[in-house]
């Protein structure tokens, strides 16, 4: 049969975590034979393990801020591992559209519990800030300082007038 395999698949590694591309062929026809097999629905069944028991998401108060207005991020952390995770703690980093790092915040510690969610409220003050497009890392470290996830998000700031 051609093409053989029907499926393939590629990992590749982005900054915090190792991404799969997975493909799969529909139609498949020998020359040979002359014959044409159509799949009509494709299975597909995926398994998989992590060392990152934890999903953060970041969200903003308002989607855009005006120079020297305070950024009120909240970050969800959801546990999804078999253990209840303490002393948690996130990185903070303001990065411009050049990926350059301009400021950096941290969390106060907090726990999350196996199969629950904790909302973590923090305050971005940076005078510093002009107009432009920011991107704002946030990186959940354990109490011994081991990263176990993290998420990015932009946010834009405009000039007052």
């Amino acid at each position: 049969m051609f093409p053989t395999p029907f499926y393939w698949f590629h990992t590749h590694k982005l900054d915090d975590y190792t991404g799969v591309s997975i493909g799969s062929v529909l139609v498949q026809h020998n020359p040979q034979t002359k014959e044409t097999i159509l799949y009509n629905y494709t299975k597909l069944k995926i398994v998989y393990t992590t060392e990152t028991p934890i999903i953060p998401i970041i969200s903003f108060s308002k989607s855009k801020y005006k120079i020297n207005e305070t950024i009120n991020i909240t970050t969800s952390v959801e546990n999804v591992g078999a253990t209840d995770l303490r002393n948690l703690r996130i990185n903070y980093e303001v990065g411009d559209y050049s990926s350059n790092m301009l400021a950096e915040y941290n969390s106060t510690t907090f726990d999350v519990s196996s199969g629950g969610e904790t909302s973590v409220s923090t305050l971005l003050i940076n005078p510093s800030l002009s107009a432009g497009s920011y991107s704002i890392h946030a990186r959940v470290s354990d109490g011994e300082g081991n990263l176990i996830g993290g998420t990015v998000k932009r946010t834009h700031i405009y000039r007052n007038n």
